[in-house]
């Protein structure tokens, strides 16, 4: 279908040359031949007298024009996709659609895990990939990456609807024989400590798990940087560093490592989590139900 003599088809495909910059991985990613995109991108040089990419060793660079359109292509298609799901009836029985959340370890073992698993009856044709957290953790929602962001409010966008998931208190854990947990522990014993903290690659604000506590207190080298909260356990055995994480991980850390649980000094720090879709998604019935599954599991949790 052409508009003002632009193939609508080719939009899909430019948007995902411009974010994976790849004929090879955009074909993968829309389950194509290379061939296929081969020939869309040809088509899009044709439409825009522009090279779109431009091979540059083994990567493709985006040009001028085509860095300047990618905003707006993205939210044309999330757009369009947000106008097409408001129409379409969803029985959750019957469906069949796949959802895309970016989410960190922490809200998968607390919320997701249990919600996914109560869905395999109840929706046995939806599928659900989760991502991890990036440096820009506001743009794949933006952008139509993903159709949830389930993450602290400050690293959510301010455009587009959020809803409250859950607020849990955070705690200090550390090895059993941790020396400086085997006595009262004060604010100026954390200056000094080793630490090891959960980090969403890229943004200082993301260093979540320290909450509050990280803005107040200075990075020290001897701190240990991860990916995620599930590779904290390892790295405080046998030794005295120390890590702060929600209360309900550090339970569960407690069951399978031999560590133990502290308060942290001073003021009780929490994390809340909120769940983001964006605004063009409010009618998407299946989106609204998805949803409405993970506020459920979170409010049975706090039971």
């Amino acid at each position: 279908m052409r508009f003002h003599g632009f193939d609508l088809n080719l939009l899909v495909a430019l948007d995902s040359l411009l974010k994976t910059r790849s004929v090879s991985e955009t074909a993968r990613v829309l389950n194509v031949t290379q061939p296929a995109i081969s020939i869309a991108l040809r088509k899009l040089r044709d439409q825009f007298q522009d090279e779109i990419l431009v091979s540059n060793g083994n990567v493709m660079i985006p040009t001028a024009l085509a860095e300047g359109i990618a905003e707006e292509v993205a939210k044309t298609l999330v757009t369009l996709r947000g106008m097409i799901e408001k129409t379409s009836a969803f029985d959750p029985a019957t469906a069949e659609r796949s959802f895309v959340i970016q989410a960190s370890d922490f809200v998968i073992e607390t919320v997701m895990a249990d919600a996914l698993r109560h869905l395999e009856e109840e929706a046995p044709g939806i599928r659900v990939k989760v991502l991890p957290p990036v440096q820009e953790s506001w743009l794949p929602l933006e952008q139509g990456e993903v159709d949830l962001s389930i993450l602290p409010k400050q690293l959510l966008g301010p455009d587009h609807p959020t809803q409250f998931l859950m607020r849990e208190k955070m705690v200090l854990i550390g090895c059993r024989d941790n020396s400086l947990l085997n006595r009262p522990l004060s604010e100026p014993d954390l200056d000094s400590a080793s630490f090891v903290a959960a980090f969403f690659r890229g943004s200082v604000k993301a260093r979540s798990g320290f909450g509050g506590l990280m803005s107040a207190r200075r990075v020290t080298e001897s701190t240990i940087v991860v990916a995620n909260f599930a590779s904290i356990p390892t790295l405080l055995l046998g030794t005295d560093r120390l890590s702060i994480v929600p209360q309900s991980l550090a339970r569960r850390f407690c069951n399978h490592f031999p560590l133990q649980i502290k308060p942290v000094p001073g003021d009780t720090i929490h994390i809340e989590e909120h769940v983001q879709y964006h605004r063009t998604r409010q009618n998407d019935a299946g989106l609204q139900w998805l949803i409405s599954k993970f506020l459920e599991q979170a409010a049975a949790n706090a039971l």
